[in-house]
């Protein structure tokens, strides 16, 4: 039983290599038989595997490199780490307390995850400064 999905195909190809797939690549896949189609397919979900994994990895070690230069910042400048964390987006040109973009926008760029950005966010707005 086959259960890859032609309509699909192009949705997996970015997830999996992180851009959409060439002309080429399209034509090649239009040309496979069902069999072909579905080890492409396998192969193509392994890859996106592979690549969640790998930016799980690289979430995590963004979010412990961001957490030592926040503490250093604590440290050298005597301030609680929300304070410090505007100053570093302040550095960046990012006004964080502008709205919730902009301190989204910060942690993204810091190559923070999707929920642990979630989290800071929220412990952040519990106390803004002005």
């Amino acid at each position: 039983m086959y259960d890859y999905c032609d309509n699909l195909v192009s949705d997996l190809h970015k997830d999996a290599r992180g851009h959409r797939p060439s002309y080429g690549f399209m034509l090649m896949w239009n040309d496979l038989s069902p069999a072909q189609k579905q080890e492409t397919w396998d192969n193509l979900h392994d890859e996106m595997e592979e690549s969640i994994a790998f930016e799980k990895q690289m979430e995590k070690v963004s979010l412990d490199e961001f957490r030592k230069t926040l503490r250093t910042t604590m440290s050298w400048t005597g301030v609680d780490w929300k304070r410090a964390m505007f100053f570093l987006a302040q550095a960046e040109d990012i006004d964080i307390d502008e709205n919730s973009q902009e301190l989204e926008h910060f942690l993204w760029s810091q190559g923070i995850g999707y929920e642990d950005r979630k989290n800071i966010m929220s412990l952040y707005s519990d106390t803004v400064y002005h």
